[in-house]
């Protein structure tokens, strides 16, 4: 199973004061952990995740300061029985448990730990696992974002025009001026492309968006920031903003869409991937992994973090 490293910092200010260098870390099980929860928040279950069939179980490292408040969650632990949809309403619920504190030495102490966190479908609802394709290194290589079927930003709805400027506001420079974030934007803009993903849905149109520039790619991989949107009548609804540098369609029997993979190049012989499905006319993200090997399918193998 591939562990998805990541970390979200949570900083509780009214309790930042009081963690001193000095207050002791210890280590301890989850079912320790779970003995001293005395609030906890029952997830959210995503409606993708409902309509996919989705259930499992989310784990997730996290660290408790010692007034028993989740500090951090730390990804690197993290395993997720079945697809990754679940895994964002597993932090939020986390994010509200109360622990009575841990103690050391007869002093209060932080703790790391893993907590579980269970989804279970309702009666009626049938579980579905969802096989990978059979990926490689050629499923991407050659398939530029920039190729396929481009159309012009100015063709896109103005309506669109306008969301898509205001997604960008995470990716400038904050620390220009109101002006130059705005011309920021206007540069941005004038580097992106805009694919049409081909779909059946008449009433439904969907983008992937890649945006060059200095300010919007990273690394020597070619990974730049993508936006996959779907524009249905006068609701825009955003599926994912990410870095990549190719992307593979999937067709997916029954879907209006076919199912979208973006690949990122983290080095020689490594690319890691996500893949997002539109099922019901909701859209989740329903695979990530790993292509390890040289870049010859024969000698790569697939890792998945489902």
């Amino acid at each position: 199973m591939l562990l998805r490293p990541r970390i979200v910092v949570l900083v509780f200010l009214a309790s930042a004061m009081l963690i001193a260098q000095d207050v002791p870390r210890i280590n301890v099980s989850t079912e320790e952990a779970a003995s001293h929860l005395i609030k906890k928040v029952d997830p959210d279950y995503p409606e993708f995740a409902k309509a996919a069939g989705i259930q499992g179980v989310v784990r997730i490292s996290v660290g408790i300061n010692s007034e028993g408040l989740i500090r951090n969650i730390t990804h690197e632990e993290l395993e997720v029985t079945g697809p990754p949809s679940l895994e964002e309403a597993a932090e939020k619920a986390i994010t509200q448990y109360l622990y009575k504190p841990f103690e050391k030495d007869g002093k209060h102490a932080n703790a790391n730990t893993i907590v579980e966190v269970p989804f279970q479908l309702s009666p009626g609802i049938t579980p579905h696992t969802y096989p990978l394709p059979a990926l490689t290194f050629d499923s991407f290589f050659g398939k530029d974002i920039k190729t396929g079927i481009l159309v012009p930003f100015s063709s896109l709805s103005p309506r669109l025009q306008k969301w898509f400027r205001g997604a960008l506001n995470d990716s400038i420079d904050t620390s220009n001026s109101p002006s130059g974030q705005e011309l920021q934007k206007d540069e941005a803009i004038r580097g992106t492309w805009v694919n049409q993903i081909p779909g059946n849905d008449p009433q439904a149109r969907l983008y992937v968006l890649h945006t060059a520039g200095n300010a919007y790619c990273g690394g020597a991989g070619g990974n730049c920031l993508v936006t996959l949107v779907e524009e249905r009548g006068e609701k825009i609804r955003l599926v994912t903003q990410t870095s990549a540098n190719s992307y593979f369609l999937h067709p997916r029997p029954g879907s209006a869409f076919p199912d979208v993979f973006f690949s990122h190049h983290m080095g020689m012989g490594i690319l890691d991937f996500e893949g997002y499905a539109n099922i019901d006319s909701l859209w989740g993200q329903l695979y990530c992994g790993t292509i390890i090997g040289e870049y010859i399918p024969a000698k790569s193998h697939l890792q998945s973090c489902q």
